[in-house]
């Protein structure tokens, strides 16, 4: 099962007709299966689990294998779960809480849930807006896509348009980030260049986290800019609704839901496409109850956007992290013990994932 790749497997099973359960299972296999026989065993196991004997036996469970606890399941009875079931080692422990995380539902706390794009504007990628001028070769001998030749940041230059970080998880440490190239407009393409230069913004995505390396998952801006490698620009004129946005997507709550939702193709990394962060499920931050307690902590706590931070799968142990977390409860309507609490216990068990370690 892909054991030399380090990638996961999964295997989607379905019947014709009416038996069985609605919705969808998730099971999760523990190790690899060294026998066909062991295989088929294990799936016996697992529907006797699922049907307790004949019937209907509970949402969750364990499957066991000669007395040796083998496996987990999980079951989604709607049939609308996220698929972040499939590859997940603790199933019956956390897949539930990530999975209600997705749909507005915090311990005893709800919340409005929308998708990304019904409060941003998303995009573009940075081969819409330039690529760096190639070394040793003269400016117009460089890559033709995008609308601008990108260029290091010159203080002289200042003026120019700025419009790109570098992609370096060693230096991105905080949710504040400064762009690093300034840009020239390609004289063919003039017309495009000023559609680009009304997509700035000052609030960013990241389309393929990786939880062992990278520390923040959207990124801020001091001025509005138009992205770096690997970041989506995410547009909105209220800066309490994009801090409240900022604060929680890099925390244990943004950090699960985005996680839980994104492509795992590789264990480690959520990777997501520009459609894909369109339809991310997240708190409606534009309700105004959350807005109000967002320009709140805006107000009283500017401090947590450049606070350093540590890489994102061990928030667990991060001390600054928890302040965001904290923080992104109470918006969410938790009081600050029950974030704490809250929070703790699901960085717990998210750092402790095998698909995030």
């Amino acid at each position: 099962m892909s054991a030399d790749t380090g990638m996961g497997e999964v295997v989607l099973t379905a019947r014709k007709g009416s038996q069985g359960r609605s919705g969808i299972v998730y099971a999760c296999i523990h190790e690899p299966f060294k026998t066909a026989a062991e295989a088929a065993e294990t799936a016996r196991a697992l529907r006797h689990g699922l049907t307790g004997g004949g019937h209907i036996s509970g949402q969750s469970g364990v499957i066991s294998l000669g007395g040796d606890h083998v496996g987990d399941w999980y079951w989604s009875p709607n049939g609308e779960g996220i698929w972040a079931g499939a590859g997940m080692s603790q199933l019956s422990r956390f897949f539930s809480r990530a999975d209600n995380l997705t749909r507005g539902t915090l311990g005893l706390v709800t919340f409005p849930i929308t998708e990304v794009g019904d409060i941003f504007e998303v995009g573009p990628t940075h081969d819409r807006i330039g690529h760096p001028v190639n070394k040793g070769k003269k400016k117009e001998k460089t890559d033709p896509r995008g609308a601008f030749t990108l260029y290091p940041y010159d203080r002289e230059k200042s003026t120019s348009d700025l419009m790109l970080w570098k992609a370096d998880s060693k230096t991105q440490t905080q949710i504040t980030l400064q762009a690093t190239h300034y840009g020239s407009v390609r004289n063919s393409k003039s017309k495009d260049a000023d559609i680009r230069r009304r997509e700035k913004t000052n609030l960013f995505i990241q389309r393929n986290m990786g939880w062992k390396s990278q520390k923040i998952l959207v990124a801020h801006t001091n001025q509005p800019i138009m992205g770096g490698r690997a970041w989506a620009g995410l547009r909105h004129e209220d800066e309490d609704v994009k801090f409240a946005f900022a604060i929680w997507a890099n925390s244990i709550f943004g950090f699960i839901s985005h996680w839980a939702q994104a492509g795992r193709q590789h264990q480690g990394r959520s990777l997501i496409q520009i459609n894909g962060i369109r339809k991310l499920r997240c708190p409606d931050f534009t309700n105004p109850e959350l807005k109000e307690r967002a320009s709140q902590f805006r107000q009283q706590t500017p401090e947590l956007f450049t606070m350093k931070l540590g890489i994102a799968n061990q928030a667990e142990n991060d001390n600054n992290r928890r302040q965001l977390d904290i923080v992104a409860g109470q918006i969410l309507g938790l009081t600050q013990q029950e974030a704490e609490v809250t929070s703790q216990e699901l960085a717990g068990l998210w750092c402790a994932e095998a698909s995030v370690r």
